[in-house]
């Protein structure tokens, strides 16, 4: 009987110090994994999707409802024809012309700003797209004039090109933010912001974007929590965990039971691996906070509760920043975690 007991022991001795192998060696390949992948250049990270564009005094994200992609391919290669007389607000920068969602325009400073920025593929001394823009009252009439007026331009607000690599005859990836145009308008006004353009030939364009504020626009990041900086040195924190693991289980005498250790590895290795994929620093530092809580869920530690909410607060009021509001982004990144975490606060190690 006590040899039964006794093997039985051993043989749970065994698969929990096959856990703690496991776990270590995954981390380990994680963190190899962080060097092995090509890094990539600003311009082309913001090929793949727009960067995050602030208002510069408020330091807050630019609402979703100020700023809107361009379908650019209905301009490649088409020339802008303009209409002498028009007020038909889809030829009035003709009849390719793109016309925004009527915004009910609010403004402090009495001022549009009007920015253009985007990114694509081009040779380094290719040709610039021409560009244009034009703000239009709403409702759109032939007796009322508009009372927008272009003011002249601020040479403080530069227009900015990226070009990564700098080749001369091959194609590179690029972002560019034109100058601004800057009007003055009253508040409370309902506009639309048209637009045309015609793009060089060779331009490959992923995507255009205009955006609109009262103030100027930065895509500097604000915040170090919505930055990458340093990003490499909180995923090197991943390596305390393995170890963490193997001075609780000699300190605690092993695992509290089965299920605490299944659910606090699978815990640790899912929140380990988004440590390890995601490259905004709260979500590296929320997912890192909340894998060392599975960690203390394993032996039954109630530390974990307040870890993991410390995290996951963490990620949900960053995340809300970053998108600048309840969009879908901000669900995909929070809604998961958030039932994940309810899960765990109700099922409580035993």
């Amino acid at each position: 009987m006590f040899k039964k007991i006794h093997s039985k022991f051993n043989a749970d001795q065994k698969k929990q110090m096959l856990v703690i192998f496991g776990i270590t060696i995954l981390f380990f390949t994680g963190i190899l994994l962080l060097f092995s992948g090509k890094p990539i250049s600003d311009a082309e990270k913001y090929n793949q999707s727009p960067p995050i564009i602030y208002d510069v005094s408020t330091r807050k994200v630019l609402p979703a409802n100020q700023q809107w992609i361009i379908p650019v391919n209905k301009f490649i290669n088409n020339s802008v024809d303009f209409p002498p007389e028009s007020f038909d607000i889809n030829k009035i920068l003709g009849e390719n012309s793109w016309v925004s969602p009527i915004v009910n325009y609010q403004t402090k400073t009495g001022k549009l700003f009007i920015y253009i920025d985007y990114a694509g593929k081009n040779a380094y001394d290719l040709k610039e797209s021409e560009l244009y823009i034009r703000p239009v009252c709403i409702p759109v009439s032939k007796y009322s004039r508009c009372p927008i007026e272009s003011l002249p331009l601020d040479s403080r607000l530069q227009a900015n090109t990226l070009y990564e690599p700098e080749y001369k005859d091959k194609p590179s990836f690029f972002y560019r933010v034109r100058q601004p145009i800057v009007y003055e308008v009253d508040s409370p006004r309902a506009l639309a912001i048209l637009f045309n353009s015609s793009l060089p030939k060779h331009t490959q364009v992923s995507w255009m974007r205009i955006s609109i504020n009262d103030k100027p626009l930065t895509i500097k990041k604000i915040n170090f929590l919505l930055s990458s900086d340093y990003q490499i040195y909180f995923k090197f924190l991943l390596i305390f965990i393995p170890l963490l693991i193997i001075y609780k289980y000699h300190s605690d005498g092993g695992f509290s039971s089965h299920q605490s250790l299944i659910t606090g590895s699978l815990l640790v290795i899912w929140l380990g691996l988004n440590t390890i994929i995601w490259d905004l620093n709260y979500m590296i530092i929320g997912c890192l906070f909340m894998a060392f809580s599975g960690v203390l869920y394993m032996f039954s530690n109630h530390l974990y509760k307040l870890i993991y909410g410390i995290g996951y607060s963490i990620i949900v009021i960053y995340s809300y920043q970053y998108f600048g509001g309840m969009v879908r982004g901000f669900y995909i990144q929070t809604l998961l975690l958030g039932i994940v975490g309810i899960g765990i606060f109700i099922k409580e190690p035993e």
